[in-house]
């Protein structure tokens, strides 16, 4: 694979552009998505990503690394550091436990560079790895990215890498081709949105003579899917508030 640019410290890339380079791996050759196409009618040169994209690909990161798949550290971060504050002084990376990043408080649960309100209970008492995460910056090593980049892509299960998968041997996915091209069809002719439910999309699918509609879950997850494709806003879904747990 070929890296993406980054700015490395000794061997590492922030967070950010490990995110950054994983968005571009798994959203490459995609169509623009549609605000994105919108806005680069009147901002032609304005240089814009899709957030929806970027959120998809902070999770997985984050995922790989709770599983630990993928190690993080933390490290002092030239970019930000004052050359006269002690606290910044760590050349020497310090590894972060999964168990802790599972308790790292980010945005839309996506992890930045530099962890927010971290605290004592976050680091299961640890004063030393306290203090680096306060201070320091978040970090994989360059060479374990790049492997972990290499196993997710050979998976084939990225966006950008659905043609390849027409021709996979093996069981078709539930969200096939078919499927996902008659709910664009439903949604762009007028027939049905997301605000709608997802029992009224299955009854006007079998209603058109369908026999392939898979369940309402996967249903769900295909709509949510070409949402984050295609940025469609027709195709998002209004959530339900979660139900009260207890009396």
């Amino acid at each position: 694979m070929a890296m993406c640019a980054a700015i490395r410290i000794e061997g590492f890339i922030r967070v950010s552009q490990a995110i950054d380079c994983l968005a571009a791996g798994m959203w490459g050759g995609r169509p623009r998505p549609i605000p994105l196409a919108e806005l680069k009618k009147h901002w032609k040169k304005v240089s814009v990503g899709f957030a929806p994209w970027r959120e998809q690909a902070a999770r997985n990161l984050r995922s790989a690394i709770e599983r630990d798949e993928l190690p993080l550290y933390v490290m002092s971060d030239p970019a930000s550091s004052a050359d006269d504050d002690p606290h910044t002084l760590y050349d020497i990376p310090m590894h972060v436990p999964a168990s802790v990043v599972e308790r790292l408080v980010g945005a839309r649960g996506v992890l930045s560079d530099h962890p927010i309100r971290t605290t004592f209970k976050t680091v299961g008492g640890d004063d030393q790895l306290l203090e680096r995460l306060r201070f320091g910056a978040l970090v994989v090593r360059e060479k374990d990215f790049d492997a972990w980049y290499r196993s997710e892509r050979g998976k084939g299960q990225w966006p950008s890498l659905r043609s390849r998968r027409k021709n996979a041997i093996g069981r078709p996915p539930k969200q096939r081709d078919a499927i996902r091209n008659a709910i664009l069809g439903a949604i762009y002719e007028g027939r049905w949105s997301a605000q709608e439910s997802i029992a009224q999309l299955d009854r006007l699918l079998r209603g058109a003579g369908r026999d392939d509609v898979p369940s309402a879950d996967t249903l769900a997850r295909t709509i949510d899917q070409l949402h984050r494709e295609t940025g469609e806003p027709k195709l998002l879904r209004k959530r339900r508030p979660a139900r009260p747990t207890g009396c």
